[in-house]
């Protein structure tokens, strides 16, 4: 079986999410993440978060343009992007290279790494392409890190990519419509926002120490 970091190193330099937001895919531009940004933005600020990891942080096209935006409001943020396509990690350490070390990234397989210590784990359009166990084994890093907050993707009213139901299986590498209130995960988050994008995507909310206690109960389900 090959490799996560293989997988989507093969995805990126395929072009399989076509050349859109810099081969992460057209839910990555700019006009189609106006509505993650400006809901990263205020979560950011309503939880006066110093650290936030964004796991995975792909091309960072849109990412590029609401950065500056969130060092002007708070001057002492850092950020560290994850993912597991190396080219698109070297990438951004190119294109960022000026921001360092406030802006760092590292070629990681989120199931298997140790998050950095946060306040907030940003992760977007990644569940999605990962298979149940994999996004359990991705959530169970989430859970064992310090942050305090978890803000993550679902489609809770489908969407017209899902090209099956909700929560479907796949391989890691495809995708699927994800809904973690839904099951096999069950997992209700303390808040939901809209982005308003053409995918129908939600952002959920979670404090980090609630879900890990549901996550242990979900378990051996998730992983069988």
């Amino acid at each position: 079986m090959p490799s996560t970091k293989s997988t989507f190193a093969r995805v990126y330099s395929t072009r399989r999410w076509g050349d859109d937001g810099g081969g992460s895919g057209p839910g990555s531009t700019l006009s189609e993440s106006s509505g993650a940004a400006r809901i990263l933005f205020h979560i950011i600020l309503s939880l006066n978060a110093q650290v936030v990891v964004d796991a995975a942080c792909g091309a960072m096209v849109w990412q590029s343009k609401l950065l500056p935006q969130l060092f002007s409001a708070n001057p002492t943020l850092r950020y560290i992007g994850l993912d597991a396509a190396d080219t698109v990690v070297q990438a951004n350490r190119e294109q960022f290279h000026a921001y360092y070390p406030r802006i760092q990234f590292e070629h990681v397989e989120l199931e298997s790494v140790d998050i950095p210590p946060t306040d907030l784990i940003f992760s977007r359009d990644t569940m999605q392409h990962n298979s149940i166990k994999n996004v359990a084994r991705i959530l169970h890093q989430f859970v064992h890190s310090n942050a305090s907050h978890i803000l993550t993707t679902s489609y809770p009213n489908g969407s017209h990519y899902c090209n099956g139901p909700i929560n479907r299986p796949i391989s890691t590498g495809g995708f699927f419509c994800i809904d973690l209130a839904r099951k096999p995960f069950g997992f209700q988050p303390s808040a939901r926002f809209e982005e308003v994008a053409f995918d129908k995507k939600w952002l959920y909310l979670y404090n980090r120490e609630r879900l890990a206690k549901e996550l242990a109960s979900a378990w051996p389900r998730l992983v069988k």
